[in-house]
């Protein structure tokens, strides 16, 4: 087909009807697969239910009474939140914190597999070394109300089976429990068989990782929907309420961890300087007690209370010291952030803090990507190389605080030696008082001030709040039916049922290399078709005489019209020559019903059996074959010894005879000619019907003697590459005048031949056996044999 043909869908369309049966059996298939799959498939539901993230924790209070605090309200952009819930130590716990999530029980029918889970009418008590038998099922059926069988194979109850006692300790399999049931009568149990299944914690978290669905309702909102699919409504209800439960709890344990730490660290200074107050209390009052103590004067006040403001100060530097000291140890020998303790509370350090909050905020990166479903390598790398840079920045930050830090306690001391030079002037009594008030008066105010900022670190503890705030929490009233649905997979069963339909319709067309309608000719040869001949069943050979009316004598009379073209004009004493690819094609029923549609005209015909090879002609026609065509080429009889007569009028016929060693170069003398010229002389008509042009070059060698050249193609018969040989010999033209009969058309509305044949829309024609019928005497076919009979 070249490009500027256009595409007769026509033809496709009725290749397709042909073969309607593959599409209604693909069909049916799939109404059935559909039926099936509708109702064994479990229903399944989907649960939701919406948080609000804020964009910060509700962080006023530690902003007010401990500025700097914010490290421990950080604020989380949405997107960075779908990383932690999606996260496996989330899922993990809160599988970890559902009780029947630790075993699941199955209820076992003919096809369908249900949980069992809203009601569980057993209770199962495991002991607590068969806990680590996780994913093992056993199966188990009820006997009576007191006793349970287990097996493990579902299709053969007999093997393994153990009999056991509700309410009694069983070991099975390396798995040791106690099955009870909650109600004691067993009604409705019985029959069906069951199963549980020991979960393993890590792999159902894995499972609802992937399962969990996380979307933002708005681009720009704060609003997130959770949704699980399931079979189990409750179950999915449960682990949704539950998760958001952990999901809470969560946070407030990372927005309280670092004030947490800090609370630790004051409470151990306290208990340090606790001890040492209660040491100092006692020396002072003891002190009062057993000396005498002079008063002293207004200079010598002025310069113990300078020395004990400056041990405050001098105490305070310390603190801060140890602080650093104790950042630098941890972020050396840790790899997490548990440990960080706000700056804030002994440095206003804007720089350090900046340095804490972006490493925090890494090592929260570097958790989320660690129980990702999808990890980025690379993105881990990049993040692991930050926390490097990071921990060096800040402890090269907290050396240089340090060494600030020791000059200003060098400063302090100074100060405190003038004063204490001041001082030494002082009786001795006098003198050791002062030190010890001065001891006694530092360790107080070093207490009240750590009582202070553990009060303050207690205060932002308690203000913290969730950033996640429950919205619609997951219930019945959030669930979705979300499948099977009926209309859907009927839908798409129908469509991929026409697709393998269409296909295996296309495969055998593909593959089909048989001549099947009118278009397959004309892909292959321009030789013009000149007539069909249709398919009945039948006996007799000789249709067109015995049976005038019927419609294949009306085809045989198109296709003597159509030869009377062929001719050009010549109407007397002319040869037709009858051929075909291979034998089985009606070649030679073809030559005697168009001898018979000439004798009808009163013109007289011959048929010449020229299938040397082959001779069968005599059989159809009824007539001895003891002498006839090679006899007379070899020389061995005459003419009139040939010629028979036949029951027919005006129709004579030369059989082939016996089959000779050289039937070509018999075909190919003189003497064929001679005679063929002798008979047009006598008979109007001369038909020949040769052997096979596919399997010899006998028709090659008549066809020179012919006016008009026949090829019968047979429907669903003839190979299409048969064609090429014919095809080739037209267009080299050494084969003339040639036309094409297609035999043996089925009368189908499938076919391209169907309503093809020159205003005769009925099958007609040639059948096993050569078999025929008017169709004054068919009888009017049943709606069964219509409908196969459309098949066809």
């Amino acid at each position: 087909m070249t490009q500027t043909q256009s595409i007769d869908y026509k033809v496709y369309f009725y290749k397709a009807i042909r073969y309607w049966y593959i599409l209604v059996i693909a069909l049916i298939l799939a109404s059935l697969y559909s039926v099936w799959k509708i109702r064994y498939t479990p229903e399944q539901y989907s649960v939701s239910a919406r948080i609000l993230v804020k964009d910060e924790y509700s962080s006023w209070g530690q902003e007010y009474f401990l500025p700097g605090m914010e490290l421990v309200s950080n604020r989380n952009r949405l997107v960075n939140e779908v990383g932690t819930i999606k996260s496996f130590p989330m899922m993990k716990r809160t599988v970890k914190s559902i009780p029947k999530f630790k075993v699941f029980f199955f209820r076992h029918g003919n096809v369908k597999v249900s949980q069992l889970y809203a009601y569980i009418p057993f209770s199962l008590e495991l002991d607590s070394n068969s806990l680590n038998n996780v994913g093992k099922r056993i199966y188990f059926r009820i006997k009576d109300k007191n006793h349970y069988v287990l097996f493990s194979n579902p299709e053969n109850e007999e093997e393994s089976s153990v009999e056991c006692t509700f309410n009694s300790w069983c070991e099975y399999k390396g798995v040791r429990f106690k099955l009870s049931l909650r109600n004691q009568g067993v009604d409705g149990l019985q029959g069906d068989f069951y199963s549980f299944t020991i979960n393993n914690i890590d792999r159902l978290a894995q499972y609802y990782q992937n399962a969990l669905g996380v979307n933002v309702e708005e681009k720009e909102g704060s609003i997130l929907l959770l949704s699980l699919n399931g079979t189990e409504i409750n179950k999915e209800i449960d682990f949704l309420n539950h998760f958001i439960n952990v999901y809470i709890e969560q946070q407030l344990e990372e927005a309280n961890q670092i004030a947490s730490n800090t609370i630790k660290f004051v409470d151990r200074q306290i208990k340090n300087i606790l001890d040492s107050l209660i040491i100092a209390e006692r020396e002072l009052e003891r002190f009062k007690i057993q000396s005498n103590i002079k008063r002293l004067g207004i200079d010598e006040k002025k310069a113990i209370e300078s020395i004990i403001e400056l041990e405050k100060q001098k105490f305070e530097k310390q603190f801060m010291a140890h602080y650093y000291q104790q950042m630098i140890d941890y972020i050396k020998n840790n790899d997490d952030a548990k440990g960080i303790i706000v700056p804030s509370f002994v440095d206003r350090n804007n720089v350090l803090f900046e340095l804490l909050q972006n490493l925090i905020t890494t090592y929260k990166k570097k958790s989320q990507y660690e129980h990702s479903i999808t990890k980025d390598n690379e993105r881990y790398e990049e993040l692991l190389k930050s926390i490097e840079i990071s921990k060096g920045i800040i402890i090269e930050n907290l050396k240089a605080n340090i060494e600030r830090v020791n000059e200003e306690l060098k400063q302090i001391n100074d100060q405190i030696a003038f004063y204490d030079d001041k001082l030494k002037s002082l009786p001795s009594a006098e003198k050791q008082f002062v030190n010890i008030q001065r001891n006694y008066k530092l360790n107080s105010d070093m207490y009240t001030f750590l009582l202070k900022k553990r009060a303050e670190a207690a205060i932002a503890k308690g203000s913290n709040i969730s950033k996640i705030k429950v919205l619609d929490k997951a219930s019945p009233l959030r669930v979705r039916f979300i499948g099977p649905i009926a209309s859907k997979i009927f839908t798409f069963n129908i469509i991929i049922a026409l697709i393998i339909g269409g296909g295996i319709i296309f495969l055998l067309e593909y593959f089909n290399n048989k001549i099947i309608d009118k278009q397959d000719i004309l892909n292959i040869t321009k030789i013009p078709i000149i007539g069909t001949i249709g398919h009945y069943h039948a006996d007799g050979s000789n249709v067109v005489l015995e049976k005038p009316k019927s419609v294949i004598s009306e085809a045989f009379r198109v296709i003597r019209t159509k030869i009377a073209f062929l001719l050009e004009g010549k109407k007397e004493h002319f040869t037709i020559l009858i051929t075909s690819s291979i034998s089985g094609e009606g070649k030679t029923f073809f030559s005697l019903n168009l001898a018979g549609v000439y004798s009808l005209q009163d013109k007289k015909t011959i048929v010449i059996g020229a299938d040397l090879r082959k001779p069968k002609i005599h059989k159809d026609i009824g007539v001895p074959n003891e002498t006839g065509l090679s006899n007379y080429l070899a020389g061995n009889a005459t003419k009139e010894e040939i010629i028979q007569k036949t029951p027919y009028k005006n129709i004579d016929i030369i059989t082939s005879g016996i089959v000779p060693p050289n039937p070509a170069e018999l075909l190919g003398t003189k003497k064929m000619k001679e005679l063929l010229d002798i008979l047009k002389q006598t008979y109007d008509v001369v038909i020949i019907d040769t052997p096979p042009i596919g399997l010899v070059t006998d028709a090659f060698l008549l066809s020179p003697y012919s006016d008009v050249n026949l090829y019968i193609v047979r429907q669903h018969y003839t190979h299409k590459n048969h064609l090429e040989t014919i095809n080739e010999m037209y267009n080299s033209g050494r084969i003339k005048h040639l036309g094409i009969v297609v035999n043996d058309v089925k009368e189908t509305k499938g076919s391209y031949y169907y309503n093809y044949g020159y205003g005769y829309g009925y099958g007609y024609g040639y059948g096993a056996g050569y078999g025929y019928y008017t169709d004054e005497n068919k009888k009017s076919p049943s709606i069964l044999q219509r409908i196969f009979k459309f098949k066809k």
